[in-house]
């Protein structure tokens, strides 16, 4: 009996290490990006081949911000639950999907799901509307991570504000929507981050 508790221990103790590494890394990553890549702004002068780097340095430290936030939106649960809209999920929010079976899930598994479905809503975003960039972009992506494809598919006529222009009444769209009654902190922010676009 005595083995079986300190084996159970050793688990508890690998799982509360594991998690705290994961977010460690989160905050490293992010950190260590805003750190060197503003040193980098000032790009003109610079070779074509170190231009493209230091694009790419940027862009990842978008992605890496955009992937905190998704961890703080959704939170990490190694067990399954059911979302706001009664829907099983586990991890950083990833739905669970026919076909697959989780009792539980490993933070660093979890890790690896976040990043898979991250690259499925930015992939998704990038081809049904190829005319959003930025900001528009980004909120889509967060949204299709949170709704899936055929959710965001629905907000019709916000979409049509976004790829007008039309910031604000593409806001007012996505606050006057049962996905903000759902989750309205979420709604609220990416609203907020439209109506910043002039």
């Amino acid at each position: 009996m005595r083995s079986i508790d300190k084996v159970l221990e050793n688990e508890t103790y690998q799982l509360i290490h594991r998690t705290i590494n994961t977010l460690l890394m989160v905050v490293v990553v992010t950190i260590g990006y805003q750190q060197i890549v503003p040193i980098y702004e000032d790009i003109s002068g610079i070779k074509a081949e170190q231009q493209a780097e230091i694009q790419r340095l940027k862009q990842l430290r978008i992605i890496e911000s955009e992937i905190s936030q998704i961890i703080e939106d959704e939170g990490y649960r190694a067990k399954p639950y059911k979302d706001t809209r009664g829907l099983w999920t586990i991890g950083f929010g990833h739905l669970i999907k026919e076909g697959e079976d989780f009792t539980t899930v490993t933070p660093h598994y979890a890790v690896k799901m976040l990043r898979k479905d991250y690259k499925y809503a930015s992939d998704s975003v990038q081809r049904k509307y190829p005319w959003a960039v930025g900001e528009v972009k980004l909120v889509l992506i967060n949204m299709t991570y949170q709704m899936g494809e055929n959710g965001v598919s629905k907000f019709q006529n916000a979409i049509s504000s976004l790829k007008g222009q039309d910031y604000d009444s593409a806001a007012a769209e996505m606050l006057n929507s049962r996905w903000a009654k759902q989750t309205p902190l979420r709604a609220s922010r990416l609203a907020g981050r439209i109506m910043q676009l002039y």
